[in-house]
């Protein structure tokens, strides 16, 4: 798989200052909407108006996004090689029978990848392996 270049996180606030906030802006609205990369001479891009939470992953050709943090009816995690194609969807691969999970955020915990989900407003993580597709067990995160 090739390397991932150019990758870049935007949003629509063009001359917002995030650093002043004046607007005093939610945490909804200062996060991106779209994630953009280059993979060789194509540039992939994956947008969502709901917003997103993106992370390039330490191997430089995959990225993780959580689309739509915020809303219970369209959020998603997915995990896209560097040709943009979905190659996991995380919902699928939550290592309990869940529906009503949210996505809340991804990272790395000690050079392992994590996600982050709520269920009935309780805080959960669990680690994924981005190669096999295989899921830690789900632990509080508090």
């Amino acid at each position: 798989m090739s390397n991932i270049s150019n990758f870049i996180i935007s949003d629509d606030l063009m001359e917002h200052n995030k650093n002043r906030d004046p607007k005093k802006a939610s945490a909804f609205e200062l996060l991106p909407n779209k994630v953009s990369w280059s993979c060789g001479n194509v540039k992939i891009e994956v947008r969502d108006d709901n917003k997103i939470i993106p992370l390039l992953l330490k191997c430089n050709n995959e990225v993780a996004v959580i689309k739509a943090p915020f809303n219970k009816n369209k959020n998603q995690a997915y995990i896209f090689d560097s040709k943009g194609n979905i190659k996991w969807k995380i919902r699928e691969k939550i290592p309990c029978n869940i529906s009503n999970a949210m996505f809340s955020d991804v990272y790395y915990i000690n050079d392992t990848l994590y996600f982050f989900i709520s269920i009935k407003n309780m805080d959960y993580r669990f680690s994924f392996d981005s190669n096999t597709g295989l899921t830690g067990e789900l632990l509080p995160s508090y």
